[in-house]
Formats: structure tokens, sequence, C-alpha cells
């Protein structure tokens, strides 16, 4: 859900949104033709980095219908908008990684149906923090991410990869292919239960965080995969298999709300499941683990940084302006 519910933390769900778009887009409202040919290279762009590096693309997406003016969707419709399309390409990548050889049926079940309940408890639970400590653990968590991945990264060690799955044959050969591969990944599962419990565990963990925080459940499930020795690229795959059911859940809740403008959905969704499959493939014929690895630290400290300062800077502006309020009582 690194995905549509990355801002979600900064809008209201239960305000219904009718016509989708910014009282400050302008007198001029964007046709619903223009609106999907601005917003087709946006999500073009973020299906492939969601294919290729499992995390960043509702970040481009929602930045790009929010601001760029022939879109004109106000936040929480570009949220709201993103969310089905994410969910395709979600879908579509993270099957485009199983055929890889990039993916493990198993713990992405572990991980992902433990963590839709966490999300609802999360959802819940968000409520009873302000907004700055939100903001602070999250940023603080995907700082501690970055730096231990990045350690891990520079540091080495080769994991063996294993092979991609022949894909040959017709679609019925495919699906019994990823059907057989499902069968042998939780049957690898049930033979290690203790593992299989921290992967329900860790899932759940991931699902409240992910449902306070309303982002980064992609982001911990990756950097925990290759917490346990798993590549760069199984753990992408994974993640993108066990965010889906949150994805669906997220998905559901937006459109019950009336969050999402419809013209712009069926051009999402066509650029960012192509370019979702194009980027997985990619990233796993021409990228190393390194790079993946790298390339993911930097993203979550660039993003995790100015979390932090910001939370910083809020709470020491609330503590002046306290310092002052007790002051003005006090003369």
């Amino acid at each position: 859900m690194a995905a549509c519910s990355e801002h979600m933390g900064e809008a209201d769900l239960s305000t219904p949104l009718v016509a989708g778009h910014s009282a400050a887009a302008g007198p001029a409202k964007p046709t619903a033709w223009r609106q999907a040919l601005f917003a087709l290279p946006v999500a073009m762009l973020s299906g492939f980095v969601l294919g290729a590096a499992g995390v960043g693309a509702g970040i481009i997406l929602i930045t790009g219908l929010a601001n760029i003016p022939q879109i004109g969707l106000t936040q929480l419709a570009a949220i709201g908008t993103s969310c089905p399309a994410q969910l395709f390409c979600t879908a579509t990548s993270g099957i485009a990684w199983v055929l890889l050889g990039d993916a493990d049926f198993g713990a992405a079940a572990c991980l992902g149906l433990p963590g839709l309940g966490g999300t609802v408890l999360g959802l819940h639970l968000a409520t009873k923090f302000n907004d700055g400590v939100l903001r602070l653990c999250f940023g603080g968590i995907l700082l501690v991410l970055g730096v231990v991945t990045l350690r891990r990264a520079l540091m080495g060690g080769d994991v063996s990869e294993p092979p991609p799955i022949a894909v040959a044959g017709d679609f019925s050969q495919i699906l019994d292919q990823l059907w057989q591969k499902a069968n042998d990944d939780c049957a690898r599962a049930l033979e290690q239960p203790l593992l299989a419990v921290l992967h329900c565990i860790v899932g759940s963990f991931v699902g409240i965080l992910a449902g306070m925080l309303a982002t980064g459940d992609t982001p911990m499930i990756i950097a925990y995969m290759t917490s346990l020795n798993y590549t760069q690229k199984q753990a992408i795959g994974t993640a993108l298999m066990a965010t889906f059911p949150m994805y669906i859940l997220v998905t559901f809740m937006h459109v019950r709300k009336g969050n999402v403008t419809w013209a712009v959905v069926p051009v999402s969704i066509a650029g960012m499941t192509v370019c979702g499959v194009v980027g997985a493939h990619f990233s796993s014929k021409d990228l190393s683990d390194f790079q993946l690895q790298l390339g993911f630290a930097v993203f979550l400290v660039c993003i995790g940084a100015p979390l932090v300062r910001k939370a910083m800077l809020e709470h020491a502006l609330r503590q002046d302006i306290a310092q002052a309020h007790y002051t003005v009582a006090s003369a």
C-alpha cells in the first residue's frame, strides 16, 4: 500500500468528494480527455517504478494527479483515484516477479493476510495519536530501515537466486505453473512453522503501522525479507504479492466514499499495468541486487529524513507557542 495510502493520513476519508477538483484549480475545470491525456505519462512512470523497485509509485502518481494543473485533482481525489491503478499494477507486477522466479507465495500469504486485519486495527488506532507523532514514528522507521539496508548492501553478502519459472506454453500452462509454485511455496512454509508464525506476527505489525501511518507497508516488508537473507528481488516480488489484499481494502474504502475521479482511472490502470510489468522485467534482468538495495536505501533515507525534520520542527513550534501562552497567562 506504499501505495494508495501514502498520503491517506493527510486527508479525511469520511468526507465524500463530489467534484474531485480543487477549488484553487481555476475557473476552467479540466476536461475529462485532458485529465486522461496528462495522467497517462504520470501513470506510466509510476507503474515502472512500482514494478522495478516495489516502492515510490504512490508518491509519484498522487503528486502528479494533485499538482499538474491540467489534471487538477484535490489531494483526496488524487489519493482515491490512484488506488484502482495501483491495485491492478501491484497484481500484474507481482505476477511478473513470480514468473521470473523472484517471489514467495507462502511468505506473501503469511505477511499479507494478517496484515489486512492489522491495517483495519491501525486505521482505528490512528485517531488516537496526533499527526506529528505519527509522522515522527514513520520517518524514524524509514531512516532506520534505510541505514540498515545501506549497511547490508555495502557489506555485500551474495544470496543465491532461484531460476525463473519457464513461461513457455499457453495461458492454461502458465496458470498451472503458478498454481504449482503456490503449492510448493505454501508447503515449504508449513515445513517451517516457527518462521511462518514470525511472518504472521510481522505482517500484523506492519499492517497496524501502515494503518496508523497511512503508508510504509511495502518498504517495511522488503526490509524484513532482506533481513532473512532473501535477495532484494525476491523481497520486492514477495512484498508486492503480500500488499495486494491491503490494496483491495483501501481501494474499496475510497470507491465507497466517492473519492475516485473515474475519467482518469482507465488510462491510469493501463499505463501503470503495462509499465509495471516492463519495470519488473527490467529490474530483474538488468539491475543487480546491489543496485536495487542501494537505490532502496537511498529512497528510504530521502523520504524519512524530511519527515523527521518536519515533525521535530513542528514539535519545537508547538513548544514555543505553548511557552508564549504560558508567559502571557502569567503576566
